[in-house]
């Protein structure tokens, strides 16, 4: 997937990224502690920032986790979790003023 990161966010990107890199890890590892208040915060946060630069599939994701801890389905967090840390390891970002 490639993601088109609106240009104006060019220069504050690169540390969103990074920081979610690492709240993934941090979120993975919550997980695998039953730390599900941590996990439940964590994708608060990405589902609240990811759609602003461009990272529409992965706020969906991180919206998906939150309803499923609500639910306790933790089958289907492990998996959503999954699932975003492939999707941000697989795409490629490029900045673009075009949706």
């Amino acid at each position: 997937m490639i993601y088109k990161v609106p240009t104006d966010l060019e220069s504050i990107f690169p540390n969103y990224l990074t920081n979610l890199n690492n709240n993934l890890v941090l979120m993975l590892k919550d997980f695998n502690e039953k730390n599900y208040l941590n996990v439940k915060k964590i994708a608060h946060n990405i589902a609240g920032t990811a759609e602003s630069y461009g990272l529409k599939r992965i706020g969906s994701y991180a919206f998906m986790i939150e309803n499923a801890l609500k639910q306790e389905k933790v089958q289907e967090i492990e998996h959503l979790l999954n699932l975003m840390i492939t999707e941000i390891e697989t795409s490629s970002f490029e900045y673009s003023d075009e949706e």
